[in-house]
Parts: C-alpha cells; sequence; structure tokens
C-alpha cells in the first residue's frame, strides 16, 4: 500500500480520524551528503532506497465506535534525513546517546522508536522501548515500511516480528491487535505477522498444493480419477474474515493450507476401493452462500454444520471435510481441533492439521480412512488402498 493509498483507505473508515502528511522526497543532495560525511561511508542501498520512497512520512489515527471509547489507534512517524542531519532534540529516543552509526527510523507513542544501526552494506534494525530496552527487529528497511503501510502502524505491530518478540508479547497485551487489523484493513496479509520471532523466509509450509497435485494428478495403478478441483490461494482478507465470524483463530496449519488451496474436491475409483472427498473453501467452512447450495454427501445431519444455533452435537463445530463415509468437523477452540462425525456424535481425531491433511494426501482419502486414527480401519482397506496407489498407504504406516 502507498501512502496516498493508506491516506485514502483511512479517509474511507467510518469512526476513524486521521491525519497523514506525505513524504517530503526526494530527499536533498546536501544532506544525503552530510548524514555519508557523519556514518563515513556511503549510504547503503537499502537506507537510500528507504528515504527515497518516504523521506519524512507522519500517519496518526484513532478508530472508535459510535457511542464507544477509542479502540484502535496506529501512527508512522519517519524521521525526515534533513531532521536526522539536524540532530533530534535530547530524549527523543530512550536511553539513546548520539551515535554515528545510529540513525532514527520511525518514532512511535508510549516513547517506542525505531532505530537503524547502519553498516557499510546495511542496516539492522532495533525497537527501542523505555527503559532503553531494544529488541530486534526481523525486517530490513523496505520490508519494515511495506507491513508499517499494510496495517496503517496499528499499534503493537513491530512486536510481533522482533527476534525476541514471545518475551514482550508475555508482557503486553495482545488481545485485539489481530481482530482490529483484520477489520480495518481486510486486505493486509496478517500472517506476516503471526510467525511471532521466526523470520518470513524461513517459515516453510507444508507444499500442499503440489503434493494434491502429484497425488491426484495423474491415474497411477488401478485407480481412476474422475474429478479433481482444486481452487487456488484464499484471500487473506476472506481468512481473516471467517475468523472475525468465529470469534477466534483458526490453527496455523489451516491457515497454511488455504493460503496455498481454498479448498479441493476429488473423486477417483478403483476395483476395491474408491475415494470422494470435498475439501471445503473457507467460505463453505463458516456457512457462506457456497455452502449453503452444496448438497451434503452424507447424512442429513450435515446440513446443520456451520450454524452456530445449531442443536445437538453439531453446536460449535464448522464442516471441513466432506465424504460419503468420513465427514470430518473442524472444533475451534477446542482441543484436539478435529472430529469424526458419526451417527452417535463427534468422535475426537487425535491428529494436528498438519497431520490430518498428510494422512488425507497419503491416503488418498480413501473411504474409511479416517477411521485408522481411530485404531478401527476397514478390514482389507490397505491392500485394496495399494492395489489402486502403490505408493499410497493409510497414516499409521
Amino acid at each position: 500500500m502507498s501512502p496516498d493509498a493508506l491516506s485514502a483507505h483511512l479517509d474511507a473508515l467510518p469512526g476513524t480520524t486521521a491525519l497523514v502528511t506525505p513524504s517530503f522526497g526526494p530527499p536533498d543532495p546536501a544532506s544525503v551528503g552530510a548524514l555519508a560525511d557523519r556514518l563515513g561511508h556511503p549510504l547503503p542501498p537499502d537506507l537510500a532506497g528507504f528515504y527515497d520512497r518516504a523521506d519524512g512520512l507522519s500517519v496518526s489515527w484513532w478508530h472508535a465506535d459510535p457511542g464507544e471509547a477509542r479502540t484502535a489507534f496506529g501512527d508512522i512517524r519517519l524521521v525526515a534525513l534533513d531532521e536526522v542531519v539536524a540532530g533530534l532534540p535530547p530524549g527523543s529516543i530512550p536511553g539513546e546517546d548520539p551515535n554515528d552509526q545510529t540513525v532514527p527510523i520511525d518514532l512511535l507513542h508510549h516513547r517506542h522508536a525505531v532505530v537503524a544501526r547502519v553498516r557499510p552494506d546495511g542496516c539492522d534494525l532495533d525497537l527501542i522501548l523505555p527503559g532503553a530496552r531494544a529488541l530486534r527487529l526481523n525486517l530490513d528497511l523496505e520490508t519494515y515500511l511495506d507491513r508499517a503501510l499494510a496495517v496503517g502502524g496499528l499499534y503493537g505491530w513491530q512486536f510481533r516480528c522482533a527476534e525476541d518478540a514471545q518475551t514482550v508479547l508475555e508482557e503486553t497485551s495482545d488481545d485485539g491487535f489481530y481482530p482490529l487489523a483484520a477489520a480495518l484493513f481486510p486486505e493486509a496479509d496478517l500472517d506476516v505477522f503471526l510467525h511471532r520471532g521466526v523470520p518470513s523466509e524461513t517459515w516453510a509450509p507444508e507444499p500442499y498444493a503440489r503434493r494434491f497435485d502429484e497425488a491426484f494428478g495423474g491415474t497411477p495403478g488401478g485407480a481412476t480419477v474422475q474429478t479433481y478441483d482444486r481452487a487456488g490461494p484464499a484471500r487473506p482478507s476472506a481468512i481473516r474474515r471467517a475468523e472475525l465470524a468465529l470469534g477466534v483463530r483458526l490453527p496455523a496449519g489451516l491457515v497454511a493450507f488455504y493460503r496455498q488451496m481454498d479448498g479441493v474436491r476429488v473423486e477417483w475409483d478403483a476395483e476395491r476401493c474408491s475415494g470422494q472427498f470435498t475439501v471445503l473453501s473457507v467460505e463453505e467452512m463458516v456457512g457462506g452462500p457456497g455452502w449453503a447450495s452444496r448438497e451434503p454427501w452424507s447424512h442429513d445431519a450435515a446440513t446443520q454444520f456451520g450454524l452456530a444455533e445449531s442443536p445437538g452435537p453439531l453446536q460449535n463445530a464448522l464442516p471441513f471435510v466432506i465424504a460419503p463415509d468420513d465427514d470430518v468437523v473442524l472444533r475451534p477452540g477446542m482441543q484436539p481441533p478435529l472430529g469424526r462425525l458419526g451417527r452417535d456424535g463427534i468422535q475426537p481425531l487425535p491428529p494436528t492439521v498438519p497431520e490430518f491433511l498428510n494422512g488425507l494426501i497419503q491416503s488418498r482419502g480413501v473411504g474409511g480412512w479416517t477411521r485408522d486414527f481411530l485404531g478401527s480401519p476397514p478390514e482389507g482397506l490397505e491392500s485394496a488402498l495399494r492395489a489402486a496407489y502403490p505408493d499410497a498407504s493409510l497414516p499409521s504406516e
């Protein structure tokens, strides 16, 4: 998001008061030279590029629902290059003494600040807290600016990008950031703020889309695939709307799946077994129009899925995988989060969501495969599956 786009977005938000001062750039060449002299070397490319994009951008906003107290605020106060050269007033950065290799980047509310520790080849970013505590951020300058603009500088976002983020979050309130960010900035990819203390480039989710394509894109062995319909990635805003509707965070493993593919439908047949299943889209899972128009493959009780007011054992359960004899539900906020729907209600399934999805691919979703998690797979299912897919197996194998 650009500064102009952020300004327009904030102006359009009901109940939001915002003040946006555009970047002053391009920076004065004399100021560039003066900072280079102070550093003792030319500005590294990331710092020079940062000033070219947003030299002195200032954003301040607060949001309140009608009739309620202030519910959210955010700020971005990027220090202009000429201010850096002139020198900030004493105390602008808590506990920081003047240092030729330290450049102030962002001055925040509550006496927080972000500074760059400059090297000839680049910068390290630290979040400075009251008491002069410094937290190293897992961000370069360009990414810092992108993430700040994505959520309008919503208070607390930097904590979720710090190397020591878990410790900080134990000391600060984590109660409102994600619902507020999803409601106020629905197009933002909030998953980049989810993996606390882990650089985004080191987080490698299971390659679900590729594995599904490899498992069902051909017809190995004795199986014939009639239907293989895989959706593309779910929009981050759709995932966050679902979480707002549920009032809980979806399991991280499920979010990783939906970020790659927003549901899939598979039908295959073989001589002694078959597989039919649908992993519902995010919208279908939470009871959207797509789900309302779907004819469930199994018993009538499935029509109650996704309805918060539904009676009986399906209350607070959401449909996840629909199959003729192996409907699986998601139970948000419960441990374990998955369960197999039977005529007598829901039997909890022990695996995590990633383990379940791996089992679904490994077994090709053959009818009855989830019973293996409960220790009672149908007799002869393993050999029938191997005849259809020689490289497949039940998850206990």
